[in-house]
């Protein structure tokens, strides 16, 4: 998911409608095994956008490397 702000750590925290909304929906239709990868900051300017791009990237190969191993 991408945000231009920054809502899963810190003083917003507790104003992320998103991720919660999501999983709701998603455990509504069973399915409860999510693992969500955040690009936030987004609208913190350039540099801080493709920090956060990059970071999501790492995060998101990891995630399906993990995956793999689990299935194999």
């Amino acid at each position: 998911m991408t945000r231009g702000g920054l809502y899963s750590e810190g003083p917003a925290q507790v104003m992320d409608s998103q991720e919660p909304h999501l999983r709701s929906l998603l455990g509504f239709i069973g399915i409860t095994d999510v693992t969500f990868v955040r690009a936030e900051k987004l609208a913190f300017g350039p540099e801080a956008r493709d920090q956060a791009i990059e970071a999501a990237r790492a995060q998101l190969a990891q995630t399906v490397r993990d995956q793999y191993l689990q299935a194999a």
